[in-house]
């Protein structure tokens, strides 16, 4: 029973929405480059490290709104079919896991200051009020407005807080507006 994606892991792959990780991508390495304009060094571990590990927080949420918005599942399945559904499921964990791996890893190289330790706490809670179910509001305005918050509110910030050591007014006001930006492309679009 293959559908048209290519199996389990054509499944995935869209599940895990790549459009939304390239706008995390361009997001962070917009805090990033301010960090960089005001003079600050970018190690490349810490640039990377944080990036995998917001990809990771991202994938994990993306994962468990796909898997937990199924509902319940009959269970007559068959092993092969049990498995395609539960994967997710188990993507979801793997990505927290090495989610969890890269939080330690930034903070041991000490990039991690109260600031963004924040905002990684604000970017966790984000993602799981947008996938888990006591939270998460199916098919309403505000499914879009909690991606938006996430990933054009947070990111940029998230990018500038690990690179520079104080918060720095101009980031947050870019990220207010991007963030707008982002919730009025969702809804066109």
């Amino acid at each position: 029973m293959e559908n048209e994606g290519g199996g389990m892991i054509g499944d995935l792959w869209r599940q895990a929405r790549p459009l939304l990780l390239a706008d995390a991508l361009l997001g962070y390495l917009l805090g990033a480059g301010m960090a960089r304009y005001l003079g600050n060094t970018l190690p490349f571990d810490r640039l990377v490290y944080g990036l995998l590990w917001l990809w990771m927080v991202q994938l994990a949420a993306h994962w468990l709104y796909a898997r937990l918005g199924e509902g319940a599942a009959p269970q007559a399945l068959s092993p092969e079919m049990r498995l395609r559904r539960d994967a997710p499921l188990w993507g979801a964990y793997t990505a927290l896991t090495l989610g969890a791996v890269f939080s330690v890893v930034l903070l041991q190289s000490g990039a991690l200051n109260s600031g963004s330790v924040l905002v990684m706490l604000g970017l966790l809670a984000l993602a799981v009020a947008a996938a888990l179910p006591p939270w998460r509001l199916a098919d309403s305005l505000y499914r879009s407005l909690l991606p938006s918050l996430a990933l054009a509110g947070l990111t940029p910030v998230w990018g500038f807080v690990l690179h520079a050591a104080l918060p720095w007014q101009p980031v947050a006001i870019i990220s207010l507006a991007l963030a707008m930006l982002h919730f009025a492309a969702m809804l066109v679009f």
